[in-house]
């Protein structure tokens, strides 16, 4: 059987909206409605000016009473995890650093649009929160529009009035998550295909879909759906054009994005990092397909899991990928139980946590509290559904965005964040089923109104079997609001949370261990180590906690244990970068500069755009005498911070000493204008270019004027001498620095 428009290519436009609008009205017949004044419809079956903005007000107030209870919440005021990530990479891009993180855990898509806001309202995220609330206001006004398009004039009202107070919509709209945005983008590319699927519309639906792909690549489906679908409009003569040029445009932004991430990671990377790893999670029979591995330890040592069996960077996404299949081969009874579990979320009203708890911020919120869920927006698309049959057009492109949106829950994790882009598709539906059920009322067709209304109560009261205790247990909230109150430097406040933090999950030891964080940064090392010691023994796999444990230690003397407690972090996560800079910074200090060399070779590979460790392997291999090897080092180094004029002096200095003479003009050359003309190492290395070009006499005369300036410097002293016995003129130098000497 024919789908969506397709099925009359022969029908006028404005009679198929009439015909979908039946839906709605319940209609028996199929004469075209009126228009003009007093229909309560504009021009093409779209409402008018009216109902659109009445919709997208009550949208922005919702998203902004939301946010501003929410304001009181500290960890909405100072976010952590996926929120803190996106904030701090926007505000780097905000202050022009266009560096990409390594690995890239977030698409470059909402950092660059937060950075964005950030610029234009002066860092004030009370300003950026509501200027989301706005785009969020936007998504539902497009999903009026289509709704109304789709189904009729109030089935689009209805629609968009179900999502404008949709609790976890509006929460996700004001949040620093990139769903917000990625629901626009999603929305506005169906909006655009509906509205005319030639090729010139279909390659603007693709650059947003290539941005929203750019900043969850699940989104990728949707490109894949939606090229598909315009495949199978036959009424569209241009259908293949249109469809290549979606494909072709949403490629012109994903590919870009592709290489950007790859090159900051050193490998490939497939926009971000941590994709099959969730894949493994929500496929574990055990975990039922919720997110199970929290954060400290049983994260640290899952997500390391491929580094200690020898991966390297690079291949985590294979290795994850590989062992949920292998899993699922072992086990396909397991498998399928973990498919129905995540179905059976699929449907429910639950959200459960996959960042932060929604429960937790409904607890916040009153109006988030009063605000009707995915349980209603379920329930109303289905009390849709004997419209949809009776009338035998389910709408193509809606229906293949919805069925994108629900495959991310299904084959990864069952969370909030995964499930959110099927709500205001869902809406859709949901408009529908609602406007059937007003109008069966409105006009005393009580027999109409039974069927609907009872498909609703059932799916209702089915969207509500479930629910996931873990996700109204607050004790890691809590303690991450410990983390953001340590940070503010509000120590006695942050003191108080963590303790109910412990109360509240007495076996978690993160409250524990940011406690004892908390002590390292009051001097209170000694405590550190004993809290430490109990964090330890409740999650033996923190990672962060061995490495806070090495910094009580080092606090009070005890290398020893310092050394010990970073080793211990490196077991866990090889690539842990602050355990491995850390530990070849502490090898260097005692001299052991081939242990050194090699903890601080792994912390480069760690973090590839950091130039720290690169600068310390230099230190050590020049230390061993590796010079060569020092100046290749130092040079990665001097390539990833241009603007650091250290670096470029100490690669100056390596590669004199090294007889490197192209390598030291560029270190010259890069350092005068960060440092001027007259910097005293700038002016030793002018020095040693001139003797290293065979000019001694240049150099002498050079360190004689430094030395004239500054006569406290042993090294141009020390370099003046060793020019003088080049030149010949060791008495004149002697002469020189005998009044220099103290006496």
């Amino acid at each position: 059987m024919p789908e969506g428009k397709a099925e009359f290519p022969e029908i006028s436009e404005d009679h198929k909206i009439h015909r979908m609008s039946r839906l709605a009205k319940g209609a028996a017949d199929t004469n075209p409605p009126p228009e003009g004044p007093g229909s309560g419809r504009g021009p093409s079956g779209r409402p008018g000016a009216a109902a659109p903005a009445g919709v997208f007000l009550l949208a922005l107030a919702v998203r902004l009473i939301v946010s501003g209870d929410l304001s009181a919440v500290v960890l909405w005021a100072s976010p952590q995890l996926d929120a803190r990530e996106n904030l701090v990479w926007a505000t780097a891009l905000a202050g022009g650093d266009f560096r990409w993180p390594s690995p890239p855990t977030h698409g470059p898509t909402y950092p660059l649009f937060l950075a964005g806001l950030l610029r234009l309202f002066g860092g004030s995220l009370f300003a950026v929160r509501a200027a989301q609330a706005a785009l969020g206001g936007a998504t539902v006004i497009l999903v009026t529009l289509l709704g109304a398009r789709l189904f009729g004039r109030r089935a689009g009202i209805l629609a968009g009035i179900l999502l404008a107070v949709c609790g976890p919509v509006a929460l996700v709209d004001v949040a620093l998550w990139e769903e917000g945005l990625l629901l626009f983008l999603l929305v506005a590319s169906l909006f655009i295909l509906e509205s005319r699927p030639t090729p010139l519309p279909a390659a603007v639906a693709g650059l947003l879909l290539g941005l929203a792909s750019a900043s969850r690549p699940t989104a990728l489906l949707y490109v894949l759906g939606a090229a598909t679908a315009i495949l199978f409009l036959r009424d569209r003569p241009k259908r293949l054009l249109s469809a290549g040029a979606l494909v072709l445009a949403a490629s012109a932004v994903l590919v870009p994005a592709v290489v950007l991430s790859s090159r900051a990671s050193g490998h490939f990377v497939f926009v971000r990092s941590f994709g099959a790893i969730n894949v493994w999670i929500g496929n574990d029979p055990a975990g039922g397909g919720v997110q199970n591995a929290r954060p400290n330890g049983a994260w640290d040592r899952l997500a390391a899991e491929p580094y200690r069996s020898g991966v390297t960077p690079g291949g985590e996404e294979r290795y994850f990928a590989g062992r949920a299949l292998a899993r699922a081969a072992a086990d396909p009874a397991g498998q399928l139980r973990v498919l129905l579990s995540k179905a059976v979320w699929l449907t429910q009203a639950e959200e459960p946590r996959d960042n932060h708890s929604f429960a937790f911020f409904r607890a916040g919120s009153l109006l988030l509290r009063l605000l009707p869920g995915f349980g209603l927006l379920a329930a109303l698309a289905v009390a849709g559904l004997p419209g949809l049959h009776r009338d035998r057009s389910l709408p193509l492109l809606p229906a293949v965005f919805l069925a994108a949106g629900a495959v991310p829950p299904l084959v990864a994790l069952a969370g909030l964040r995964y499930r959110i882009p099927v709500d205001p598709f869902l809406a859709l539906f949901a408009g529908l089923g609602a406007a059937a059920l007003l109008s069966a009322a409105l006009e005393d067709r009580w027999r109409d109104f039974a069927r609907p209304a009872f498909l609703a109560a059932a799916a209702l009261g089915a969207a509500h079997l479930r629910t996931h205790a873990p996700s109204h247990l607050f004790a890691e909230e809590l303690a991450l609001t410990g983390s953001s109150l340590i940070e503010t430097n509000r120590p006695r406040e942050a003191e108080e949370v963590l303790r109910k933090a412990m109360e509240a999950d007495p076996r978690s030891g993160l409250p524990w261990e940011l406690l004892a964080q908390l002590r390292l940064k009051e001097g209170r090392a000694a405590e550190a180590r004993e809290l430490l010691s109990k964090s330890l023994a409740l999650d033996p796999d923190s990672r962060t906690a061995h490495l806070s444990f090495g910094q009580a230690a080092e606090a009070l003397g005890d290398e020893p244990g310092a050394l010990s407690a970073y080793r211990k972090a490196a077991s866990i996560s090889p690539l842990f970068f602050p355990a491995r800079f850390r530990l070849g910074e502490l090898l260097l200090d005692r001299g052991d500069f081939a242990a050194a060399a090699s903890e601080l070779a792994l912390a480069a590979s760690a973090a590839p755009s950091e130039a720290d460790p690169l600068l310390l392997l230099a230190k050590a291999r020049a230390a061993e005498g590796r010079l060569a090897e020092a100046v290749a080092a130092a040079r990665r180094g001097a390539a990833l911070a241009p603007e650091r004029a250290d670096v470029w002096l100490f690669l100056g200095t390596l590669s004199g000493t090294a007889a490197d003479l192209p390598t030291l003009r560029e270190s010259i050359e890069r350092a005068r204008p960060l440092v001027g003309d007259e910097a005293p190492p700038l002016v030793l290395l002018v020095a040693r270019r001139q003797r290293l070009e065979g000019n001694p006499d240049a150099a002498f005369a050079t360190l004689s004027e430094l030395l004239r300036r500054h006569p406290e410097s042993a090294l141009a002293a020390e370099a003046l001498l060793a020019a003088a016995r080049e030149a010949g003129r060791e008495s004149e130098a002697r002469a020189l620095l005998d009044p220099l000497r103290p006496r």
